[in-house]
């Protein structure tokens, strides 16, 4: 009887140690890689984010996601950047000014900020950071960037954003999305020299924007209108 019992006591402690497995959260830098002992399979649940092949997770953006391995085990997975330029604008499309004043933490407020823009100063590396508002609701970021930043500001947005170059007539501009699709995605980025001193990244909704030039639904026009704008107000002739 005592043989009985003890055996399968044994075997159920046998199976808790088959499923044991470390599911510690895990964080990585935008160009790392790691591997995980023991994995079998490997799934990201955003692949923007990470992506694995085999036992091995690769970085890709900057993000979180989760990873599923062996078709069971959830690790979450942050993936932290090698550039902070600036810090990333408030892109929750459609909020509101005061919204966006509680949690840009970034740069100083200017005087020079009307009832449809509202800008900050010396934000990290960006020279100005301005929010356009339309109805109350924000519509667009913009952040205007000294050209002798241009190395960083693209390592920068290449870890946030998948971008591909867009040709209009003579002029190239940069589009990118935080997504692997225009349908995953929630934000858009433009951005283009915008003058010999600066260079000029516009944020907007996926939902009001297309990588094929009606982008944030304005002209090409507007846009330049509107860095014009921003470029008049803020910073020297």
């Amino acid at each position: 009887m005592l043989a009985v019992v003890v055996l399968p006591l044994m075997v159920a402690c046998g199976d808790d140690d088959d499923d044991v497995f470390d599911t510690t959260p895990i964080r990585m830098l935008s160009n790392g890689e790691k591997t995980i002992s023991g994995a079998e399979t490997i799934t990201s649940t955003n692949e923007f984010v990470a992506y694995a092949k085999d036992n091995k997770v690769m970085a890709f953006h900057v993000g979180e996601t989760e990873l599923i391995v062996n078709g069971k085990y959830k690790i979450p997975l942050t993936v932290s950047p090698l550039y902070n330029l600036y810090n990333d604008p408030v892109c929750d499309w459609g909020c509101s000014m005061e919204y966006v004043k509680n949690h840009q933490k970034q740069g100083t407020l200017s005087s020079k900020s009307t009832s449809t823009l509202l800008a900050y100063e010396n934000a990290g590396g960006a020279s100005v950071m301005g929010y356009s508002f339309e109805n109350g609701k924000l519509k667009s970021a913009i952040a205007l960037v000294s050209t002798s930043h241009a190395s960083t500001l693209v390592d920068y947005l290449l870890e946030r954003y998948l971008i591909a170059p867009y040709y209009k007539g003579s002029e190239t501009y940069y589009v990118g999305f935080d997504g692997l699709s225009e349908e995953k995605a929630n934000t858009a980025i433009l951005m283009q020299v915008y003058s010999a001193s600066m260079i000029s990244v516009v944020y907007t909704s996926v939902k009001t924007s297309s990588a094929r030039g009606d982008f944030s639904n304005n002209s090409d026009e507007d846009l330049k209108d509107y860095t014009k704008e921003l470029s008049r107000l803020f910073l020297p002739e």
